[in-house]
């Protein structure tokens, strides 16, 4: 579930693989991720795709908006 309530203590952190090991999901990947889904109506796993299409515009969105954040590899994490 999306929590966009940085101050929320009581949630547990989520994760997201990537090239360089997990990382922490943060508030903008989440709303980015969420927004692509309401302007596409695209579902998040794709069988050809790891990342599926979501996560693709996400990462390329992420990047032209500048944020540091290793792009996701994989819409499932598996630690």
């Amino acid at each position: 579930a999306l929590n966009l309530d940085d101050t929320d203590d009581d949630s547990i952190p989520e994760y997201y693989e990537s090239n360089d090991g997990p990382q922490q999901f943060d508030t903008t990947r989440s709303f980015i991720h969420e927004v692509v889904h309401a302007l596409t109506h695209l579902q998040d796993k794709e069988d050809s795709n790891p990342r599926g299409p979501v996560v693709e515009y996400t990462n390329i969105i992420l990047k032209e908006m500048g944020h540091t954040s290793p792009p996701r590899i994989a819409y499932e994490f598996s630690n």
